[in-house]
């Protein structure tokens, strides 16, 4: 009976299951051990996470998912204070830029993008823009609506001032 039943997924459902997916399997590893320390966030484990990102990158260079992960993990150094954006900025900013290029359609790159906008250049407006995008894209992304909720409230001048 259960051989009988056959799931037909609509094109952009199957195009949204397999967009983020690694080549190669110890990249994906790689990549799911870098999510467990990053989420932990704190110093040892963003340090072991970039690590964990990067391993991931060498062995796929075209895992988009991978590359926009370890901007995430560097953009924890200057929110904790443990370097300056000045020394994790280029890394990031090229990793971002990678991913979006990979996938243009991915919700995780676009808010790196957002985060990116947010933390290093105060750029409200732009973080606004690609957390929508993000949101678009996935909008079960949640993480996308922190960013979407911080670019707002700073565009009213409920957040930083500029430099």
């Amino acid at each position: 009976m259960a051989d009988q039943v056959k799931l037909k997924l609509a094109a952009e459902e199957e195009r949204r299951l397999t967009r983020n997916t690694a080549q190669n399997p110890e990249a994906y590893d790689s990549y799911l051990r870098g999510l467990y320390h990053l989420a932990r966030y704190n110093l040892t484990d963003a340090q072991k996470a970039v690590g964990y990102f990067r391993r991931a990158t060498e062995r796929d260079p075209t895992y988009g998912l991978a590359h926009s992960a370890l901007a995430d993990a560097l953009m924890v150094f200057p929110i904790s204070g443990d370097a300056s954006s000045t020394e994790v900025f280029r890394e990031a900013k090229s990793a971002i830029a990678l991913a979006l290029q990979l996938n243009p359609n991915s919700a995780e790159a676009h808010t790196s993008d957002a985060a990116a906008k947010f933390w290093f250049d105060w750029d409200f407006n732009g973080v606004e823009v690609s957390a929508r995008r993000a949101i678009c894209l996935n909008e079960n992304y949640t993480l996308a609506y922190l960013f979407l909720g911080s670019g707002d409230d700073n565009e009213k001048g409920g957040g930083r001032t500029s430099p």
